[in-house]
């Protein structure tokens, strides 16, 4: 004990004895300095001289005079504390016991970092039951897409049939068209046939008709003169009537097919007669009545009604395919090409997504069942997984599940921010349910300046805060006003404000006391130096400027009263007495005052230049 009081005794001599020896050798290099003064002429303006020794000894650092901008600000004080939404207090989501520990109290912790595990009944038997879900599921899947091939295969057979019908049918049509056609022809050449046959005859008729009437009248001629005697008059009568009669059943004939009297006096003096009789006859009109005068009448009769039906088939499958839902675009192309579609192309989900092609399916409340049961099994897994989810597995260790059919007995309990963890309460082997705090965990990436403020005027924000702290003295933090109370502290007078600050470093820390400097507003390029550099007597204010070296070996440093303006926390703003690029003493003016102001320095005050 007297060994180390004795140790300390010597330590603060030699300390002492070094002090006093570097203030003597400083005074001297004063003394020294300052024997020369008297060579220079000085009006008002204090002038000091220093060798290169005295300056390194003082530690004289300079700045220039330039133009800077100059905040307008506030000072107060506050405290450091941590945000509330960057703690977390970590429990777990059911009951177990912890079988694994693996970070503790003081460790720093990433988001999602694994902190402990625990052994959960109910997780086992929950991964189980998604194990079954997906089982039933992928069982589903595989019936539904076969189902669901077989039936979109079905719809596509039927649209074929359906598309081959109507071709079918547009093909019957045709042919009957060309029955009809043909069967016309045939009607309009037995016509003809008939109409020859009743020609030849009316003209031998006609011919025999007009023999027995001149007959007839040359009889009644030689009668009237007695020439002949009557009995052969009644005999020309006889066989004048039966030529009429004969005649007239022939005329009756072709009024049967149209033909009039005069027409076929007509037909016999035309010049043309020696084409078909039928050709020269306007056989349109009455068409149906002249078809029932022929055996082949009755065929075409027989075929126009094929057609009607022909007809109705078509449009009968036309509409079924409009039904169908086959667009009247491709029924033209059905009807113009003689081509069908297969719908190949057409995926199956498109198919069987249509309500018109589900009717065709000889089944449909099949596919219908196993859609619902399909979906209301993705609806179970999913649910299954939500659960899981939010009991702590990840997406992987769900696939994992998924993939090998193997569950998870450890549920992991992880961290849910960044931060540090300040309070533990785990042990292996102990039983927790969800109303445990394992953890408290404290993140600081971002903290509170908490301050206050007489003035609430010039409180706004978004205004910009220079934070210090004694801890770091040389450091500056800077955040802006992110919430000002609407409540006055009566008993202080103040209100109070809050500030947001990055602390990505981690280097504060609640519970810090800090200094805040509030930016009101800014002065661009004013003409200012670092605040360090102006000094006060009870005169006024002034600096020391470096005079321009004159010499190698010595520098002059005058002391310039100045008037300043505003300042902020690093720099006065000077309105007279400085130009720019002046150099002034940042460190090391308080001894040149000292200097200046010893009673017993040999140095003139007023020696020095003339400025």
């Amino acid at each position: 004990m007297k060994f180390r009081v004795v140790m300390v005794l010597i330590t603060i001599v030699l300390v002492g004895t070094g002090l006093v020896h570097r203030n003597s050798l400083l005074a001297q290099d004063l003394q020294q300095n300052n024997q020369n003064q008297s060579n220079h002429d000085h009006d008002h303006v204090e002038v000091l001289t220093l060798t290169e020794k005295a300056r390194h000894n003082i530690g004289i650092q300079t700045a220039k005079v330039a133009h800077r901008s100059i905040d307008r600000v506030v000072t107060t004080t506050g405290s450091i504390r941590a945000m509330p939404k960057r703690t977390a207090t970590v429990t777990p989501r059911w009951n177990g016991i912890i079988k694994q520990v693996h970070l503790g109290l003081g460790d720093n912790v990433q988001k999602g970092q694994l902190l402990l595990e625990l052994e959960c009944l109910n997780l086992q038997i929950g991964q189980i039951e998604f194990i079954t879900a997906l089982d039933r599921l992928q069982v589903l899947v595989q019936q539904r897409q076969a189902l669901k091939a077989v039936s979109a295969q079905q719809i596509r057979l039927t649209l074929r049939q359906a598309q081959i019908n109507y071709l079918q049918s547009l093909i019957t049509l045709q042919q009957k068209e060309d029955a009809i056609q043909q069967t016309e022809q045939l009607v309009r050449a037995r016509i003809g046939i008939e109409l020859e046959t009743l020609m030849s005859a009316w003209l031998k008729a006609y011919v025999s008709f007009s023999l027995a009437e001149t007959e007839l009248q040359r009889t009644q001629a030689l009668v009237q003169e007695q020439i002949s005697a009557s009995q052969d008059l009644n005999q020309h009568q006889a066989v004048h009537s039966q030529a009429k009669n004969e005649l007239a059943i022939i005329q009756h004939k072709f009024a049967l097919f149209g033909i009039g009297e005069k027409q076929l006096e007509q037909i016999v003096t035309d010049q043309s007669q020696s084409l078909p009789i039928w050709q020269l006859l306007d056989l349109s009109s009455g068409w149906q009545q002249l078809v029932g005068l022929v055996e082949e009448g009755v065929q075409l009769i027989q075929v126009k009604s094929d057609r009607e039906m022909a007809v109705a088939e078509v449009s009968a499958n036309k509409q079924h395919l409009l039904n169908l839902g086959i667009s009247p675009k491709l029924i033209e192309s059905i009807q113009r090409n003689r081509t069908i579609e297969t719908f190949e192309k057409i995926p199956d989900n498109h198919l069987l997504d249509n309500s018109s092609y589900l009717a065709l399916l000889a089944d449909p409340h099949q596919l219908i069942e196993i859609e619902t049961a399909y979906h209301q099994a993705i609806l179970a897994n999913t649910e299954m997984k939500q659960k899981l989810t939010a009991w702590g597995l990840t997406d992987q260790q769900l696939e994992q599940i998924s993939q090998t059919g193997e569950i998870i007995t450890h549920f992991q309990v992880l961290a849910p921010i960044w931060g540090q963890i300040t309070q533990q309460s785990v042990a292996i082997g102990a039983t927790v349910d969800k109303s445990t705090v394992l953890y408290s965990i404290l993140n600081v990436n971002a903290v509170w300046v908490e301050g206050e403020a007489y003035q609430q005027r010039w409180l706004q924000l978004g205004k910009s805060v220079r934070v210090r702290v004694s801890a770091y003295p040389d450091q500056m933090f800077s955040g802006q006003i992110d919430q000002i109370s609407v409540l006055q502290d009566s008993a202080k007078q103040t209100t109070h404000f809050r500030v947001a600050l990055d602390n990505t470093n981690q280097q504060l820390r609640p519970g810090m006391f800090a200094n805040l400097t509030v930016v009101l507003d800014r002065a661009e390029a004013v003409l200012a130096v670092p605040l360090k550099s102006v000094l006060e007597d009870g005169i006024g204010q002034f600096v020391f400027i470096q005079e321009p070296v004159e010499s190698q070996q010595t520098q002059h440093y005058a002391k310039h009263e100045v008037a300043v303006g505003r300042r902020d926390d690093q720099y006065v703003e000077i309105r007279s007495g400085l130009s720019f690029d002046d150099m002034v003493v940042t460190q090391g003016n308080y001894q040149l005052l000292q200097a200046l102001t010893q009673p017993t320095s040999p140095v003139d005050p007023h020696a020095g230049h003339s400025h």
